[in-house]
């Protein structure tokens, strides 16, 4: 691939425009006034690329001055853009032509030389992994038919990518190994020495969940049928959420089995956590009796919260991407747009804290 460039002010196919920086906003949780997390909608992407409508489809974090997001198609169609954050800013990234004309599924960053993209060519026919070292991007062909589902960037030199026909690679710094986890992973965290990843087995429609002990992957049970998306670690435990038996669930672990807890009446999509023992979680359309958007858990009860400056839509807002802030107490990035049912017709990014 070719080598990039350092990032420029975003131009010719897609414009940003602030819509809200300033302005404080409460979000009042069921039962709990005193708490007053600030989301609100910092950006309003006009999203054309190529002259189609494009969509948020990754999100990454490394700290209050350094973050990622792609602006694509989605998968099934090329097209993508890499914006970053510098801490006042998004600003436009340049990528090689190769990746500007893909699919990027997903990315990930420990720091400003160690960025982590991964998608599929422009043909569809095959997938990669590509790195940014702050100077330069390499990349990794995956073999054909396969595609990447989900990144883990712990570190330079620990890196994993989970595919849609359940292979696991493991990037430790000079070379990759391959495991085979025997289910599409959809979500995966790190937590202390061990990596935690959710999905579920396409072909028996079992909800998966298996932990990496630094040796091998490790399974675990998970009761009823469908699939997990979200997995996060908060307060030292584990949680995951998905739609299992037909209905939204979380589930916690306690070290020996997963046990069922109270979940919003949404699709989860990712779980983060908020910095004080609860959680927050993303949601799109999906869910029979759902409202799409962002949740919090806290005590023991889910709230929706309220997103200032989303823009009036027929189309529910679909919240495609959630990442905590590095290096902050309880801030966060979010990603999304009204969701039409086959693309998002706005194209947001959205901000809680400071």
């Amino acid at each position: 691939m070719a080598v990039g460039t350092a990032p420029t002010a975003l131009a010719r196919r897609f414009v940003i425009v602030t819509v809200c920086t300033s302005v404080a906003v409460t979000t009042v949780l069921a039962g709990d006034a005193g708490a007053t997390p600030r989301w609100r909608v910092t950006e309003n992407v006009k999203q054309r690329i190529d002259g189609g409508l494009a969509n948020f489809d990754a999100l990454t974090a490394v700290s209050p001055k350094l973050a990622w997001s792609v602006l694509g198609h989605g998968m099934g169609a090329g097209g993508a853009a890499l914006l970053r954050w510098d801490g006042t800013r998004w600003n436009r990234q340049e990528i090689p032509e190769g990746i500007a004309n893909s699919s990027v599924s997903d990315l990930g960053a420990s720091s400003r030389t160690n960025l982590w993209l991964a998608g599929q060519n422009e043909e569809m026919t095959r997938s990669y992994v590509a790195h940014w070292d702050g100077r330069a991007w390499g990349a990794r062909l995956l073999p054909e038919g396969d595609t990447v589902e989900r990144l883990l960037v712990r570190g330079a030199k620990d890196v994993w990518y989970f595919t849609l026909k359940g292979k696991a690679g493991h990037y430790d710094g000079k070379r990759w190994r391959v495991h085979d986890m025997g289910f599409t992973a959809f979500s995966a965290v790190a937590s202390g020495a061990k990596v935690w990843a959710v999905g579920g087995d396409t072909d028996s429609g079992i909800p998966r969940a298996s932990v990496w002990n630094g040796r091998k992957w490790k399974s675990t049970r998970v009761p009823g049928e469908g699939t997990l998306y979200g997995v996060t670690s908060s307060a030292g435990r584990i949680w995951t959420a998905g739609m299992v038996s037909g209905s939204s669930t979380l589930l916690r672990w306690n070290g020996k089995a997963w046990k069922k807890m109270k979940s919003p009446h949404a699709a989860v999509k990712d779980l983060v956590p908020d910095g004080s023992g609860g959680l927050w979680a993303s949601s799109w359309p999906g869910h029979p009796a759902s409202q799409s958007g962002i949740y919090h858990f806290k005590k023991g009860r889910w709230s929706q919260a309220s997103i200032k400056g989303v823009p009036d839509s027929k189309h529910p807002l679909a919240v495609n991407r959630l990442v905590r802030i590095p290096r902050t107490k309880a801030s966060l990035w979010a990603v999304g747009g009204h969701d039409n049912g086959e693309t998002d017709t706005t194209a947001l990014i959205m901000k809680c804290g400071s």
